[in-house]
């Protein structure tokens, strides 16, 4: 079973605490929150540093953050050689935001009920963005219509990403929650979540859901469980497909077969990449729209030519700014994220329901990225993702991650599911 400790006596539990009291503070100021954030993310990582002063330089340099590092800096040693140094070294100071948010990330939820306490405030972080939005949407917006302008998280793809990436830990939660209040929270939370995902009408989150529930079945523990539940998942995709029109008339518009621009935005993409493909054009969203405009103009969408904003693929993207050995670099983090999580769920120990609902949560998300890049509060999700993930990989496989005293005895209820 799934504990949760909201107020701790000890100064990690405090810190988790003030985390989640900040989240709540972010998720209401949400567009207008950046210099909070980047504050609250200084404060965290200085915490951070102070109570671990010995471990955090050492642990920069060794598995499993070493990747991470590794591709922080090559981004960086990438502005020498971009078309535009000022936007790269911009875009590189995000990264670098992001990388401090993971290192925090990685040492302050360092145990298993640290971890579940840390997904649980996220969860309650993005709800209260979630009750903002829902209001906003059945006040201005009429009954069964996409809802393509959101208050919060930029853009409709972009949320319904979230979305995805959160829905693992929420079922998580309600099925193997310790407490009532934990169950009913992130019941709650799945209805707004599946709400949002509906109204919200992003083909490419929709198909990231599919994947990820097709993905859940391969790692239930028994061949009958995984052959009971695919079929379950068949037949529902079957109901789905013969109600698109009620769920997402989107699917039957014809800009479906050419992505929306997106097949021709990758094709050109692909030519300028192949004139760079080492060291890449510079990080940057700027870069790939004025390069791109000088050479090809505009891609059309739907009979309208627009210009391209992005190359709408997240691997793609990683290539044309930072070249293969970039790409190659960053692919190296979920790649050891993912050894980590599989670890866990292969041992069973008492981490195994959280190292398969982040697993699931990084499929869907990755997934996601063959069509579309990171963007915003999506990419400060994948990277504490990642991190408390690779968090894992340094707790022995088989042993609790947390104190006698805070065992929870297992219950076969949570077995094999």
């Amino acid at each position: 079973m799934i504990e949760v400790r909201l107020i701790g006596k000890n100064n990690w539990q405090k810190a988790i605490f003030v985390v989640l009291i900040s989240g709540l503070i972010f998720a209401a100021l949400h567009k207008w929150s950046t210099v909070f954030r980047v504050v609250l993310q200084l404060v965290l990582f200085g915490y951070v540093v102070w109570e671990k002063r010995s471990e955090v330089a050492k642990s920069l340099i060794r598995m499993p953050l070493l990747p991470v590092t590794l591709y922080v800096l090559y981004v960086g040693v990438t502005i020498l050689f971009s078309v535009d140094r000022l936007e790269s070294a911009q875009s590189w100071v995000r990264l670098v935001e992001m990388f401090l948010l993971a290192i925090s990330a990685y040492h302050l939820f360092d145990s298993g009920r640290r971890l579940n306490t840390g997904l649980f405030y996220v969860i309650v972080a993005f709800g209260i963005a979630f009750i903002m939005d829902i209001q906003w949407y059945l006040r201005k917006w009429e009954w069964g219509t996409i809802y393509d302008n959101p208050i919060n998280f930029n853009h409709h793809n972009t949320f319904s990403a979230i979305c995805i990436a959160l829905l693992p830990i929420a079922v998580t939660f309600l099925l193997f929650g310790k407490r009532i209040w934990l169950r009913a929270t992130s019941a709650a939370f799945l209805v707004m979540d599946l709400f949002l995902i509906y109204v919200l009408q992003s083909r490419t989150a929709q198909a990231s859901l599919a994947f990820t529930l097709l993905m859940t079945g391969f790692l239930l523990s028994t061949l009958r469980r995984k052959i009971v539940y695919l079929a379950v998942v068949v037949i529902v995709g079957v109901v789905a497909v013969l109600n698109i029109e009620r769920l997402n008339p989107r699917w039957l518009e014809s800009t479906v077969w050419t992505g929306l621009g997106r097949t021709e935005n990758w094709k050109n993409g692909w030519e300028l990449i192949r004139e760079r493909p080492v060291l890449g054009y510079g990080c940057g969203r700027k870069i790939y729209h004025r390069v791109y405009s000088e050479r090809f103009g505009t891609i059309d969408v739907g009979g309208n030519k627009l210009p391209a904003r992005h190359i709408h693929n997240d691997y793609l993207d990683r290539l044309f700014a930072c070249g293969v050995i970039g790409l190659l670099l960053f692919l190296t983090v979920p790649a050891t994220a993912c050894m980590a999580l599989l670890r866990k769920i292969t041992s069973r120990d008492m981490e195994w329901l959280d190292a398969r609902a982040l697993l699931l949560s990084l499929a869907g998300t990755f997934f996601y990225f063959l069509a579309d890049i990171r963007d915003g509060a999506q990419w400060g999700l994948m990277w504490f993702l990642l991190a408390v993930s690779l968090g894992m990989w340094r707790r022995d496989v088989g042993r609790s991650t947390v104190s006698s005293e805070e065992q929870v005895p297992s219950t076969g209820t949570s077995e094999g599911v």
